[in-house]
This record gives structure tokens, sequence and C-alpha cells, in this order.
């Protein structure tokens, strides 16, 4: 007792259908030919990455900072001469007061 029951629906249809495209390919003579492949291109040089110069990073910003430094003196430098030399109309906020003389034996005078 050595029966296999046969498939039915969608798997005997699947099944034919595999059945039929074997048959096609197999018998009637077709023939699968490859096409030419072309050969590949060389490789190009590998990719090369220069290292970073850290020298050099460092001396431009240790420049930037001089500049900087140098751009702050003279601001000050010139803020000061301004206050110096002064040549405006306005009258200074606080003028000079003449000084008074005194003495260690004279007394105060209210």
């Amino acid at each position: 007792m050595n029966t296999r029951a046969q498939p039915s629906g969608a798997l005997a249809e699947m099944l034919a259908a595999d059945g039929e495209l074997d048959r096609i390919l197999s018998g009637g003579g077709l023939t699968f030919e490859c096409a030419p492949v072309a050969p590949a291109p060389p490789p190009g040089p590998p990719l090369y990455i220069p290292p970073a110069d850290w020298d050099a990073e460092l001396r431009e910003r240790q420049a930037a900072e001089r500049e900087q430094q140098q751009q702050e003196r003279d601001r000050i430098v010139a803020e000061e001469l301004a206050k110096i030399t002064d040549d405006s109309e306005e009258p200074e906020r606080y003028p000079a007061q003449p000084r008074k003389r005194r003495s260690w034996f004279t007394k105060e005078q209210p």
C-alpha cells in the first residue's frame, strides 16, 4: 500500500507549470550562450590621504592669537592716547582744583 495522494489545487497547477517549463527548456533544442564579458578596467591608484601637519596648524593658531592680542593692545593704547590728547571743546568732568597749602602748625579754618 504504497499510494501517494496526488496534489490538487494551486499546488497541482504550480507543479504542472514547472513541468511545462522543464519540457520547454530541455527539449526544444534551445541553447543559451553567455554574452562576452568586457575585461575589468585596471584598478586606480590607492587612496592616499596625507597626514595632517599639526605643527603648521599650531603655528597658524599662535599667529592668529598674537594678531588678536596686538589688535587689543593697539585698541587700548588708542583709548589711552585719546584720553591724554583730547582736544575737544568739552570741559573736563573733574577740573583740577588749586591745591591748598597747609602746614602742620596752622589750624584748620572752618
